[in-house]
């Protein structure tokens, strides 16, 4: 696979390549268990990315995640068309976002043409990609836990962020990470509320209920019961 080209690094032994090989593959298996690639527009993402690039003054946000190989983009603001239309570009070394993922902490990056991980980037060169600020977006299932995607902002032009609008679009990346989550957690509080014990006897429990107010909001989580037969107390 293109991942095990990218990530193999000269000097790895066998065993440290074969970390990363198991380290990457439970990275796919979290990134997959959120069923989010291929998936069509959603305001709660869209509304976020503006408010990314509204709050950087940068004027490319987006939403990413990095699968096998490519970068596939969930949302994206760019009114003036700066990335030509494009939903997703190959994973490879020049890929920003697949770096961003390697690490916990956002990949700034103020003159990618003066950076030797992306000088030769056809992003670059090309001048579409000048300046990158990237948040990892992650998962977990249990104690599992994985960078999956990023939130970015762009610029053809070189640039800076200050601590203030760091922290905004910071904010605004946990957002994400828990729309993200949702999409892993939601049905494991569907299957445990629908359980046969669940559908036969009262809630007397308010914790299923409160889990399902969180992800649906009060009104839409007491008409799921009322539709699914399921009683709360």
């Amino acid at each position: 696979r293109m991942l095990r080209q990218h990530e193999h690094t000269q000097g790895c032994s066998e065993a440290c390549q074969a970390e990363i090989n198991s380290r990457e593959e439970s990275r796919r298996i979290l990134l997959h268990a959120a069923e989010v690639l291929d998936t069509g527009p959603e305001d709660d993402f869209d509304c976020l990315v503006k408010s990314a690039s509204k709050a950087s003054s940068k004027p490319i946000a987006l939403v990413s995640f990095v699968d096998d190989e490519r970068v596939w983009f969930k949302s994206v603001y760019d009114p003036t068309n700066g990335l030509g239309g494009g939903r997703q570009t190959p994973r490879n070394n020049f890929a920003f976002c697949h770096h961003a993922i390697q690490q916990d902490t956002p990949l700034l990056v103020e003159d990618a043409t003066k950076d030797d991980r992306f000088s030769s980037s056809p992003l670059v060169t090309g001048g579409t990609v000048g300046f990158y600020y990237g948040l990892p977006i992650s998962v977990q299932i249990g104690d599992r836990r994985a960078n999956v995607g990023t939130l970015c902002m762009i610029d053809q032009k070189e640039g800076t962020m200050n601590e203030c609008q760091k922290a905004e679009v910071n904010r605004l990346a946990m957002k994400v990470n828990t729309l993200l989550q949702q999409r892993i957690d939601m049905p494991r509080v569907i299957s445990t509320c629908t359980g046969s014990s669940m559908a036969s006897n009262p809630i007397t429990d308010s914790y299923f209920f409160c889990e399902l107010t969180l992800f649906l909001g009060p009104s839409q989580a007491q008409d799921w019961l009322a539709g699914n037969g399921v009683r709360s107390s």
